[in-house]
């Protein structure tokens, strides 16, 4: 399964590159989608869910290294051809960028 190339972003961690996209299901989370750039391995697909009074997260690069460096943990591997890989885990928001509809926050007051 390969994921279109529209509105993907580039990415690399541990020197090797990779391809993502974000999108906003609606509720307050996102379906984050990272492969490759041949897009064709392994995908990764994680949802990440925020509800916060801070407003809504905006998905960064910071965002994705987690969600990549959990998946690889987790014995992903975006070279070979399997089915999909979803995670759903705890990632570290102490550097989460906010959008409350005015204004961007960041959760870390020395980002500010």
């Amino acid at each position: 399964m390969a994921i279109s190339k529209k509105g993907l972003r580039k990415i690399t961690v541990a020197k090797h590159e990779y391809v993502w996209r974000a999108i906003s299901n609606g509720d307050g989370g996102f379906n984050i989608t990272i492969s490759q750039p041949d897009r064709k391995g392994q995908l990764l697909m994680a949802y990440v869910h925020i509800i916060s009074e801070r407003g809504v997260l905006i998905i960064t690069n910071y965002i994705v290294r987690q969600v990549i460096l959990l998946a690889l943990e987790s014995n992903w591997t975006p070279g070979e051809q399997k089915a999909p890989l979803r995670i759903n885990e705890q990632i570290d928001l102490a550097r989460a960028i906010y959008w409350d509809g005015e204004k961007i926050t960041t959760a870390n007051i020395g980002l500010q």
